[in-house]
């Protein structure tokens, strides 16, 4: 995947959620409403088509209809 700012950007505000929730012993999910109002330096849509690139690297089980972002193994490992 590459490194550019969204990405780095949504990482970033993904690790703040989990190292949060982490503490309350739940750490697999995310809201995109959590991200939306984290991430307010981009549209819904650019965050939308990053996320379904997340998806596409097996980091993330997204589904458009739903407002929860799963965190896979796969990505929860590189935290």
């Amino acid at each position: 995947m590459l490194k550019t700012k969204i990405v780095i950007d949504i990482k970033s505000a993904i690790a703040k959620a989990h190292s949060f929730s982490s503490g309350l012993g739940s750490s697999s999910s995310i809201s995109k409403d959590y991200l939306l109002s984290e991430l307010k330096a981009y549209s819904g849509s650019e965050l939308h088509i990053t996320l379904l690139d997340f998806k596409e690297f097996d980091e993330i089980e997204f589904d458009s209809l739903n407002p929860t972002i799963l965190l896979t193994e796969n990505y929860k490992s590189q935290i």
